[in-house]
């Protein structure tokens, strides 16, 4: 799990062109600040919001979403990540 730390340096990261690991995920590659200006600050955010999430967060997303409670032991984010794309 990430630390808020972690999250905030990887944000840092992003948005000054430096790739970030996400251990046990992906290795993030950001955008140039002209893609992120063309994409939209917002629309950036939110997409690198979701490879962001923590396990926590996505309990507690898929509790909003199912009425259903998930323990925290079983939430992968990566598989969380991949059944969002869809």
């Amino acid at each position: 799990m990430l630390s808020a730390n972690q999250i905030e340096e990887i944000e840092e990261q992003a948005y000054i062109g430096v790739p970030s690991i996400l251990p046990g995920v992906c290795k993030i590659y950001p955008l140039s600040m002209k893609e992120i200006i063309e994409m939209g600050t917002t629309n950036y955010n939110g997409k690198l919001g979701l490879l962001l999430l923590t396990e926590a967060k996505i309990v507690e997303l898929i509790k909003e979403k199912t009425q259903q409670d998930i323990p925290i032991e079983e939430v992968e984010p990566l598989s969380y990540l991949i059944m969002s794309a869809n």
